[in-house]
């Protein structure tokens, strides 16, 4: 047969016109079969390559399954190493022509090949494909070959693809050939089926075999094929079984095999088989991985294969996309990372027994594989930004263009892609991913917690309903916990229990699957009472939905316990004696009615049990917890048995969810998103920087710290790019305590603590423009190293020189012989050539770090305007932490916050303003520090930084200068050394002298410091301020009045109260004037604001002088400010006029005099007499203007001043009110008279001296007290007669004073001018109530004499007092208004009335007149005598038919007065002419006046 078989493969080898048939391929495989030779195994093999590959081979699917069979016998049953060999190779042979015939085939089909909008439905297809069982009968072989059980399964799947569609020939070969390799690598020993070669399957070559070629044939497969349905179907229900099986074997190689096949499916099929992904990775791989049973070999391979997952940034992204953001799958990307972080930390190797080589492996590896993601992460954000910019130069090229950021990372069009990458909605979809699981958690351990906490976070329905469906579709909850919670005794419990029965249909069901069903929802609980209501619950329903099968629902009750009993007892290990199938009918003899159930029925149940018992359904929660003790885990026999034990309650319940995850429909998406790397840094950071930092901090091995260190960057990279401040911060913190500079003690620097601070100082330059916070901890490294090395860095510092460093690598010898270890140097000890060549070392090792730190600051020049913000705070931050808290306080940060300024002064002028907000804040706080030394190093510096910015310039109406210069005046303002601020004085000297030009807001700050140097105590610092001011006065006025002006003489204002600065206070009265001057002049020329920019700053700083300064320097600013008003006062407005008065009112403001009585005074009588007068003439001079808006309130003041108690303030306020209506009488309006009139009436009436009436002496007097009412009522008295002088003034020409003496009365005198003509009658007659009013009050004062009496008593007076001037006074002003009156043509309409108030008075004073004639009083005489005479003279002027009238009512008492001897001779003189016109009017002409 050799020779015949050797003969016929070269036929075909040689004549292609020969084509192999089917027959001729079945008898070769027939050969092997009669005689299992090496050399004849040989032969046939060597003829089925060449009939399978033939090119012309047109073979059907039989024979060449059939084919292929046969030499994957021979490879198993030969023990020959070279047929094993030819046997491998005929079979990669035969798979490789196979698959290269199908790429061939690609070309007719690739029309047909799915576009990527097709693929979204490619899962839900292949899910469609119905199982493996069908009653079609294998196709018969030829005669002689025996009969494959295999072989008739794949005639079934020929039919079933056949069925699908048509099918090419080729391709069909190739599907079936691979579902052949999947079925031989399954474990079918507990197959009966299985006999003869099949058998051999069993060992482990085979197994490993098929593995192999179904690792080759995925490798082969072609882009057709591998989308094909029928083909991703095939992978899905076989080989992911296969891998399932296998990935379990405890064989490395098997295992090994079934992990490469695991990670071609995870690169190239992942978007087809994501649950199956999802079962096999979680369940099997990682739990291999986090298994402490497993072996050290299996963790290391499975760490191998993670390693390559883990380094590409596409696999690792979409992990973390389509399973840890799916609602629907248990998270793959977190709990690699969590096991990987326990490797890498050492958790779990120390329970494997591994030797300390093989735990040093596994850390290191998962160490690597943290790196990996991390640098996976990384380059996925680089990815992204190189997408980005591709993007964006195809519009615009740009080389000021921004930073690219994960803002403006945008999704792109990807034609590849499978789905719609929604970064929103898969974000939504994570948070409630993660509130789910937390709480299924929490119903994991505590069910009903778990139900109250989904219902408080509306994620769960109230009602029972709700909960049931809950409880049957989330498979991710515990079984067990499941039937806690529905066996619970509770209402509510009860209530979920009953809906959840009654939502299963048992409708057309036997019992025991029905049965099952039930029981595989949930694990029964231990307690019988709980079981016993579920089960009286599963009863009624069953029987509710099948009424035909038992007579009652007891029976099914019955039944179903008897069958738990069942299964318990058949299934458990610890039950000696099983029950039997009799035993079993027996115990449920008579349960139906009385009845028997049928034997049959009861047999056929105790056999299904028997074979299968009952089991729960597979879910998401696998609990494959195993009880072992530490003891176990150290012998390896004892741990590969918990290992298999682990793993096969694993597969018992993997099985079944894998077929179950594999007909659900599945959504793959292709991740494009940059920000999906922050949600997985975010969810994952903490076990990083754990593993890192655990890693770093036991380590002496270089490879493994610099893993870590490349880890750190990846991880700072991350949370940089993102700005992630919580994460950034705690990676560049912890990194910066490794290099051990953040420590309180001298820093021991070994070598990893030098690489630790270059990789610190590489992130610094790299992140620059996102460390944000961080930068704090890198800052406060580089200042402790500073610290460290005094003179690294050129420091003020003096501190003793201590170096611990890690030799140069150049010296080999001290490399090696301290490789790892700390080397700790103390140059100060050393001496010679020792001490420099420490030296050389050192400069090797610290230049580059020197350099590096130097460039830090350097380039902050570079940083982006938030950047640079964000590096000044921190360097400000530590700055100010190191003046505060060291002993002595360093200036390190101090200084290199003034290189940084330096550097980053020609900013734009937004960004700067920024900057010095936090620098100027800064350099506040470091001027007024108690260190002498440090304050005057800021100033300095902040000296420096002025000019250099002042040279620059400024515009108009910007403040830039003016918050650069802030910091000298909150210096001057806050520190109390005279040294420091002398300097500040000098400071301020030298910007007037050499950038007087380039100041602009600037000389605010320079005025506000020289206002704060005029209160200080030495003259010398003061005179030196005001030369200054001096200077800048006469130099450059001119501009300061254009930008700051109000500074300006505020500075002016603080050296005019300043104390002790008289002659200073004098001299800058002058420059008051100038200052007005050259405002007038500006304000003539349109260059500033007239009033808001010059006028009303003047004014209110004048104001502040009088109202701050001594009596002269106030007296002499009023006389200024009304000189300034009566000079430039036409150039004002009408509301510049109120603004100012408004001003000026406020010397008239109870709240703003002194408090002190006797400074009281003084102001009164001083300042606010001199004042009155000027505020009079200023109204009076622009009456028109300021009368509507002015006058009422300075009436106001004026009356104020009545009542201050002052008889001189009292007495110019008075007659400033007569001068102010004499002088504009003629301009008063109507309204203007109203108030006037109103005024003077409510002074009489505030001012009458009520109190003389009123006093009472107190029950034990105090001299004060009557003193003080004497005063006030004497004031009151003054003001009445001066009011009363004024409405005499107002109201009449001239004066009738009548002398004391009985004199002639004096010559009347020219006309005053008097308002009478302009008040009208109503005004007029107000008046004249007012004046009875007065005249009433003293007239009643006077005859009161027990109170006048009582005054003189009480000793408020020296003598009795009286009124009598004002009774005098009041009543002859009032007898001359209606005298007046009487004459006034154009107030005839009250005329009748003034003829009966005269007659009246005229025959009151006569009588009067003629009592009093016999008293001895002549001050009474004298009173009544005036004004008869009065009355009587304005009766001679009257006419004719007045004077009759007159005459008749009052004849016979002149005739009676005239009788007595009258001693005054005006009165005489009066009579007698009055008598003479009674002669000349009744008697020359007759009649009589009586």
């Amino acid at each position: 047969m050799v020779e015949a078989l050797d003969c016929l493969q070269k036929i075909f080898a040689w004549n292609s016109s020969l084509i192999p048939t089917e027959d001729v391929v079945y008898t070769i495989c027939d050969c092997w079969l009669e005689e299992r030779t090496e050399p004849l195994s040989l032969q046939v093999v060597k003829a089925l390559l060449t009939a399978v590959t033939c090119a012309q081979s047109q073979l059907t699917s039989g024979s060449v399954l059939r084919a292929f069979q046969t030499c994957f016998d021979i490879f198993v049953a030969s023990k020959s190493a070279s047929v094993q060999t030819a046997a491998k190779a005929t079979l990669t042979q035969i798979l490789s022509s196979l698959l290269d015939k199908v790429k061939i085939e690609d070309k007719l089909v690739e029309s047909k090949i799915p576009t990527s909008s097709e693929l979204k439905d490619l899962n839900a297809d292949a899910g469609e494909i119905p199982e493996e069982a069908g009653a079609s009968s294998p196709s018969p072989a030829p005669s002689g070959s025996s009969g494959f059980s295999i072989l008739a399964c794949l005639s079934q799947w020929e039919q079933e693809l056949q069925c699908r569609g048509p099918v090419d020939q080729t391709t069909l070969n190739a599907l079936l050939v691979f579902r052949l390799l999947c079925l031989l690598s399954f474990n079918h020993v507990q197959d009966a089926q299985w006999t003869g070669s099949e058998a051999k399957m069993q060992q482990p070559h085979g197994k490993i075999l098929s593995l192999e070629l179904l690792l080759v044939a995925l490798g082969h497969c072609t882009p057709a094929l591998s989308i094909f349905p029928p083909f991703v179907d095939s992978i899905k229900k076989h080989l992911c079984i296969s891998l399932l099986r296998n990935g379990t074997s405890q064989n490395t190689f098997i295992f090994k095999l079934s992990l490469s096949i695991f990670m071609l499916l995870l690169g190239n099929f992942r978007r087809f088989l994501k649950p199956q992904i999802e079962i096999i990775f979680k369940n099997v791989f990682l739990l291999i991985l986090e298994s402490p049973t497993s072996s050290f070999r299996h963790k290391w391979l499975i760490l191998q294969a993670l390693a390559s997952i883990c380094g590409d940034p596409q696999m690792i992204v979409d992990l973390h996309v389509n399973y840890d953001c799916d609602l629907s799958m248990d998270n793959i990307f977190i709990r690699l990372v969590g096991d990987l972080g326990k490797l890498a930390q050492g958790r779990q190797s120390s329970e494997l027994g591994a030797t300390p080589r093989e735990e040093k492996d596994l850390k290191f590896t998962g160490l690597a594989c943290l790196k990996a993601i991390l640098g996976s992460m990384s380059e996925w954000i680089r990815l992204c930004e190189e997408k980005y910019s591709e993007s964006t130069a195809v519009t615009s090229v740009s080389e000021t263009a921004p930073a690219v950021t994960p803002c403006t990372l945008k999704k792109h069009d990807d034609h590849e892609h499978f789905t719609v990458d929604d970064l929103e909605s898969m974000e939504t979809r994570r948070k409630t991913k993660e509130l789910i699981e937390r709480c299924i958690r929490e119903f994991n351990s505590s069910p009903k917690e778990g139900l109250r906490l989904m219902q408080n976070k509306g994620l769960l329905g109230e009602d029972a309903c709700s909960v049931a469906r809950f409880l049957l579709g989330e498979d991710r909850l515990d079984k067990a916990m499941i039937g806690e919670l529905l066996g619970d005794h509770e209402d509510y419990c009860r209530e979920i229990m009953l809906a959840f029965v009654d939502s299963l249909d048992f409708s057309g069901m036997d019992f025991l699957p029905a049965l099952r069903h039930f029981l595989g929802n949930f694990r029964l609980p231990g307690e019988a009472q709980k079981i016993d209501r579920l089960m009286e619950k599963f009863a009624a329903r069953y029987y509710e939905n099948n009424r035909d099968v038992f007579a009652h629902a007891d029976t099914a009750y019955v039944l179903a316990f008897s069958v738990i009993i069942l299964a318990t007892d058949l299934h458990n290990k610890n039950v000696k004696r099983k029950m039997t199938k009799d035993e079993f009918v027996r115990n449920n003899r008579g349960i139906n009615d009385q009845k028997d159930l049928p034997r049959d029925f009861l047999e056929n149940i105790y056999d299904s049990i028997a074979a299968e018992g009952i089991r729960t359904k597979g879910g998401r929660f696998l609990d494959t917890r195993i009880t072992y003790s530490a003891s176990e885990l150290t012998n390896e026999k004892t741990r590969n048995l918990l290992y298999r034990k682990q793993m096969e309650r694993a597969l018992e319940a993997l099985s079944d969810t894998l077929l179950e995850r594999s007909q659900a429909p599945s959504e793959f998406i292709t991740a494009t998103r940059v920000e999906h790397v922050k949600v997985m840094f975010s969810a994952t950071w903490a076990v990083f920087l754990a593993s890192i930092s655990i890693a770093l901090s036991t380590t002496a091995h270089k490879n493994t710290w610099k893993l870590c260190l490349g880890s750190f960057k990846s991880a700072i990279h991350i949370g940089c790019f993102f700005g992630m401040e919580l994460e950034r911060g705690a990676c560049v913190s912890s990194l910066a305590k490794f290099t051990t500079l953040l420590s309180s003690d001298t820093p021991l620097m070994e070598e990893k603590q030098f690489a630790c601070l270059i990789t610190l100082l590489s992130v610094a330059h790299r992140e620059a423009n996102f460390l944000e916070s961080s930068w704090y901890d890198i800052l406060w490294c580089i200042s402790r190293l500073e610290c460290a090395q005094p003179g690294l860095f050129k420091s003020h510092d003096s501190r003793e020189k201590l170096l611990r460093v890690g030799r140069s690598a150049s010296n080999s010898q001290m490399t090696r012989k301290h490789s790892g270890k700390s080397v700790n140097l103390l140059f100060s000890h050393a001496s010679g050539k020792e001490e420099d060549l420490n030296e050389l070392h050192w400069q090797s090792v610290i230049q580059p770090i020197q350099f590096s730190v130097e460039r830090i600051f350097s380039n902050s020049l570079n940083l982006t305007g938030d950047a640079i913000l964000e590096f000044v705070r921190q360097c400000c931050a530590l700055s100010a932490e190191e003046l505060q808290s060291s002993c002595p306080p360093r200036m390190y940060m101090l200084q290199k916050i003034v290189e940084v300024s330096h550097y980053n002064m020609d900013r734009i002028r937004l960004e700067w303003s920024r900057i010095w907000t936090v620098l100027g804040s800064h350099f506040n706080k470091a001027g007024c520090m108690l260190d002498q030394t440090i304050a005057l190093f800021a100033v300095d510096s902040l000296r420096q930084l002025s000019m250099k910015f002042l040279e620059r310039g400024e515009f108009a109406h910007f403040h830039f200068q003016k918050d650069f210069l802030r910091p000298f005046e909150y210096i001057m303002a806050n520190n109390e050394e005279e040294k420091i601020r002398d300097m500040i004085i000098c400071c301020m000297s030298h910007f007037v002298q050499l950038q007087a030009n380039n100041l602009k807001s600037g000389w605010k700050n320079i005025f506000c410091v020289l206002s704060l140097a005029a209160w200080e105590r030495n003259h010398d610092l003061v005179s030196a301020a005001f030369d200054i001011f001096r200077h800048v006065h006469q130099h450059h006025l001119a501009a300061i009045c254009k930008s700051s002006a109000v500074e300006y003489l505020n500075c002016l204002l603080e050296f005019c109260v300043a104390p002790g600065l008289d002659k200073i206070s004098m001299e800058t009265m002058p420059m008051i004037q100038a200052y007005a001057l050259e405002v007038h002049q500006k304000s003539k020329d349109n260059r500033i604001s007239p009033w808001i920019d010059g006028w009303l700053p003047l004014m209110l700083t004048l104001h502040r002088i009088v109202m701050r300064c001594s009596i002269d320097l106030r007296t002499r600013a009023l006389n200024i400010t009304f000189e300034l008003l009566r000079a430039y006062g036409d150039c004002f407005t009408q509301q510049n006029w109120v603004d100012l008065f408004h001003v000026f009112f406020r010397l008239f403001d109870d709240q703003r005099l002194p408090a002190a009585f006797d400074e009281k005074k003084v102001w009164v009588e001083t300042t606010c007499t001199v004042a009155l007068f000027p505020m009079m003439e200023t109204i009076t001079q622009h009456f028109a203007i300021l009368a509507p808006p002015v006058l009422g309130s300075f009436l106001e003041r004026l009356q104020w001043c009545l009542e201050k108690g002052s008889g001189l303030l009292a007495t110019s306020a008075v007659q400033c009110l007569s001068m102010l209506v004499l002088r504009n009488c003629g301009a008063l309006q109507p309204a203007m008279w109203e108030l006037i009139v109103r005024r003077i009436i409510s002074m009489f009436e505030t001012t009458m001296p009520h109190e003389l009436m009123n006093f009472r002496p107190p029950e034990a007097t105090a001299e004060g007290a009557g003193h003080t009412l004497s005063e006030c009522a004497l004031v009151k008295c003054v003001v009445q007669l001066e009011l009363l002088h004024a409405v005499e003034d107002i109201l009449l020409p001239q004066r009738f004073d009548l002398p004391t003496n009985e004199a002639p009365s004096r010559s009347e005198c020219p006309s005053r001018g008097s308002a009478y003509e302009y008040l009208s009658t109503e005004y007029v007659t107000a008046l004249l109530q007012i004046l009875l009013k007065s005249h009433n009050f003293a007239e009643s004062f006077n005859a009161n004499l027990q109170q006048r009496q009582l005054l003189l008593k009480a000793g408020c007076l020296k003598k009795l007092p009286h009124l009598l001037k004002q009774e005098k006074l009041s009543q002859r002003v009032y007898i001359a208004v209606l005298l007046r009156i009487y004459e006034d043509h154009s107030r005839q309409d009250v005329w009748g009335s003034a003829e009966e108030q005269l007659i009246s008075i005229a025959v009151d004073a006569i009588n009067t007149c003629i009592e009093e004639q016999s008293t001895s009083n002549e001050r009474a005489r004298s009173t009544s005598t005036g004004n008869l005479i009065l009355l009587l003279r304005g009766l001679l002027r009257s006419p004719s038919e007045k004077f009759r009238t007159h005459i008749a009512r009052y004849y016979r008492p002149l005739v009676s007065l005239l009788c007595l001897e009258i001693k005054n001779s005006t009165l005489r003189c009066a009579l007698g002419e009055i008598f003479l016109r009674i002669t000349r009017e009744y008697i020359c002409t007759g009649g009589a006046p009586f």
